[in-house]
């Protein structure tokens, strides 16, 4: 039977706290084994396990919705009745992730109906800040958008009307279409930005095509350290185009099918998104390890071991 492919999401996992090793920090996310409770449902990480590859390090598994307790009818067979049996930490859904540890770019599959992006996005920032006791700083996964897509629409506007940005520094990659704005941000030694930026009500509306420091600051949120919104007149009617319209997705097989097959197609289109950045490796206070191993291999919790490191 041919295994059915299914969608994955790509996103960037923000995190601004204080670490000294950011594998072990991120290891301590996913395996601190600690579970929060949302709307009756209770949500954590399992099945999660290390990926060594050329590309760097990598975490993949599942983050699982599941039910405390709940009743399900079952047949008694000896007297004919159905009954009532309680049920414990029966699972709803399970989303499967891989995570990038030094560049942040997550893959996530959502799941109809169950877990959307939303809901996965909040709850894997939640679930990971719980599974460190002592949390200080912020965490939170945004989309990575196709590239462009927002930019190319704004010519389109017959008026904008209003910009809104928000922003995190960018760790640690730089492009050069906001550049400044990520030396800036670390300069201030910022953990967010926002920009809202409104047009005269009896003007011909904002100038944003022109200004490569708006333009820069929107692909910036684009590329996944972000989040930013276009309100204006559009074909007549008022419309708000965001970041989060066109997220970058890639089809992969889904969980029956051997995870080195999966990660094969997530990491084609990691590397289609990594090719957008510069690397800056200059003012960037903590330590990035990347594996030079020409094949990657799959590690026990007990051989987190790079083969060799640069």
């Amino acid at each position: 039977m041919a295994v059915r492919n299914v969608k994955y999401i790509f996103g960037r996992f923000n995190i601004i706290a204080i670490y000294d090793n950011k594998r072990e920090f991120m290891r301590q996310g996913f395996q601190g084994g600690q579970i929060i409770q949302s709307r009756g449902s209770g949500w954590g990480f399992f099945e999660v396990n290390p990926i060594e590859d050329e590309s760097g390090y990598w975490f993949e598994g599942y983050l699982v919705k599941y039910k405390p307790e709940t009743e399900e009818e079952k047949v008694v067979l000896e007297t004919r009745q159905i009954e009532d049996e309680a049920v414990r930490d029966r699972v709803i859904a399970k989303s499967r992730f891989f995570i990038h540890v030094d560049s942040g770019i997550i893959a996530y599959r959502p799941i109809s109906n169950q877990i959307s992006e939303r809901q996965f996005a909040y709850n894997f920032a939640d679930v990971f800040r719980e599974n460190h006791e002592f949390f200080f700083g912020n965490a939170e996964l945004l989309s990575i958008n196709e590239e462009y897509a927002i930019l190319d629409m704004l010519p389109r506007f017959a008026r904008i009307q209003e910009v809104r940005v928000s922003l995190h520094p960018s760790n640690p990659s730089n492009r050069d279409m906001w550049q400044r704005t990520a030396e800036r941000l670390k300069r201030l030694k910022a953990s967010n930005y926002q920009e809202n930026i409104e047009a005269n009500p009896n003007g011909d509306g904002l100038n944003v095509v022109e200004d490569e420091e708006t333009t820069g600051k929107i692909a910036m949120a684009v590329d996944g350290y972000g989040k930013a919104s276009v309100l204006g007149m559009l074909d007549g009617d008022q419309v708000t185009v965001s970041t989060e319209d066109n997220p970058v997705k890639v089809h992969a097989p889904n969980d029956k099918a051997d995870t080195h097959d999966i990660f094969r197609v997530i990491l084609q289109t990691y590397r289609t998104v990594k090719a957008r950045f510069m690397v800056v490796s200059s003012g960037f206070r903590h330590s990035h390890i990347y594996n030079t191993c020409s094949a990657h291999r799959w590690l026990p919790d007990a051989e987190m071991q790079p083969c060799e490191t640069v």
